[in-house]
């Protein structure tokens, strides 16, 4: 999914009536529209960043091409990097900074991801370390779920990363209540990673729906499921596969405790998320977009007629709330009232909502120069326009009215505006979030893999909770003990 968007009128209202072909496809693409600055997408453009320059060596070293003398050199560290868009962010710093020079190594460059993790774990360990670690997320569309490029969980768990709560709080400028998802980000204790911009992944459904499910339950799920006509679906395109994934995804940062290398799958909770799965009736959607006259049915439009309870969804910006809302009005000029959005069902009723970071840096604990990765961080966090209006919106309070002008200035010839209560919608979705999008995909593949098992009907829920626990607590005490 995850995740070219419908919002592209400022070429035609003609591409986006062809374009609009599934709710997740939509929901995707609201990354893809990029100010003229930036690369067009996150993991398959070729455009070339301006003073970019290229070292031919191992690691590659990439900067602004800006003369690094008499300034000390910050070097970020990542794992298949090369077409990120925080080099914008470099770029922009090397030319602000007199002291600093940053430079981006990819130990994934001209070899595998797995080797250069490897590569990149051993510089860790050196007596010269990288000064700060990217992690940046890659999104595939044909992914339900984001797809982790770094992840960093075992740097975390292992005192690799600094806590930035100590910067913020010597900062002059900065407190907690300037960042919008200061919850999210302190997921595991302390503040590991930041980035310049937030994306929130949720569904969607009417407004009287999310306020009737706040909170819901695998059981509220099951039960709202019997109450359905023969013509009406629960969620987008769901099968029981993609409940397991969607739901144990975030319930993996229920029962996986990072600092202390112990997981517990093989509980009443997790069994019966399992017994839920086996129960979920499968829809497919996307066959009824293409109405009998030919016009295309948007999701938005298929849950105001009462076709689809829940949608899929993932708010970059509030560019999504409102176009959400244009096409529940069935694209009318005078678009109404803004969608409902929550998360995912839990098996606690605890939050599915969850924050993705796609572009997180950390402070490597090795460094020397932990203040002037600081200033890049500040930077970084000050200035989140130097990517895109549409790929996230701004981690700081500070700079959400900059962003609304933004979208609304790039999509001034769409038939629609966003508003100020679009982008409200999103940032209050946020701020009450307290996961990020950060899980072990082994993990997960382990889940889905005994599942697999399980939905066949080879073994029964509690053999497949308890072959997870087994399998699961190896993966965590030998990558986070």
């Amino acid at each position: 999914m995850k995740r070219v968007k419908p919002i592209l009128f400022l070429l035609s209202v003609g591409m986006l009536l062809s374009c609009l072909t599934a709710c997740t496809t939509m929901t995707q693409s609201n990354t893809a529209l990029n100010s003229p600055q930036s690369v067009t997408n996150d993991s398959t453009a070729n455009d070339p960043v301006e003073n970019e320059t290229v070292k031919d060596i191992q690691p590659e070293t990439q900067n602004s091409g800006v003369s690094t003398k008499e300034k000390t050199t910050l070097t970020i560290a990542c794992v298949g990097c090369s077409e990120s868009k925080i080099k914008m962010v470099i770029n922009e710093f090397n030319k602000t900074y007199s002291d600093y020079q940053v430079v981006l190594s990819d130990y994934g460059y001209n070899t595998t991801v797995d080797q250069g993790k490897m590569k990149l774990q051993t510089a860790m360990q050196s007596s010269n370390p990288p000064d700060m670690l990217l992690f940046d997320s890659e999104v595939f569309e044909t992914s339900d779920v984001p797809s982790q490029g770094l992840s960093p969980l075992t740097y975390i768990s292992r005192g690799m990363l600094l806590d930035l709560d100590e910067f913020v709080n010597n900062d002059p400028e900065l407190n907690a209540d300037d960042f919008v998802i200061w919850n999210a980000l302190h997921e595991f204790g302390g503040m590991y990673v930041v980035g310049p911009k937030f994306r929130v992944h949720a569904l969607y459904c009417l407004p009287e729906t999310a306020e009737q499910y706040q909170g819901w339950t695998t059981d509220d799920y099951l039960a709202l499921q019997a109450t359905l006509e023969p013509d009406q679906d629960l969620i987008y395109n769901i099968t029981p596969e993609r409940f397991i994934r969607y739901i144990a995804s975030s319930y993996i940062h229920e029962v996986v405790d990072i600092e202390t290398a112990i997981c517990d799958f093989d509980n009443p909770d997790f069994i019966a998320l399992l017994d839920a799965a086996c129960q979920v009736t499968g829809f497919h959607t996307e066959d009824k977009h293409t109405q009998e006259d030919g016009s295309f049915k948007s999701a938005p439009e298929m849950i105001m007629d009462g076709e689809l309870v829940f949608c899929t969804v993932i708010l970059t910006s509030a560019v999504d709330v409102s176009f959400d809302r244009w096409r529940a009005s069935g694209k009318s000029d005078t678009p109404g009232d803004a969608m409902g959005y929550i998360g995912y069902p839990t098996p606690d009723g605890s939050s599915g909502v969850y924050v993705e970071l796609p572009y997180a840096v950390g402070i490597c604990a090795g460094t020397e120069q932990a203040e002037g990765c600081w200033e890049f961080l500040r930077f970084m966090l000050e200035n989140p326009m130097y990517q895109s209006a549409y790929d996230g919106t701004p981690v700081l309070e500070s700079k959400l009215t900059e962003n609304l002008q933004s979208i609304n200035e790039y999509t001034k010839d769409s038939p629609w505006e966003t508003e100020k209560s679009d982008q409200e919608i999103l940032v209050t979705l946020a701020e009450i979030c307290d996961k990020m999008s950060y899980y072990d995909e082994d993990i997960l593949g382990v889940i889905e893999e005994e599942a697999s098992e399980m939905l066949s009907g080879k073994i029964s829920t509690e053999e497949a909770a308890a072959r997870i626990q087994k399998r699961a607590s190896i993966i965590v005490m030998e990558r986070y003990g």
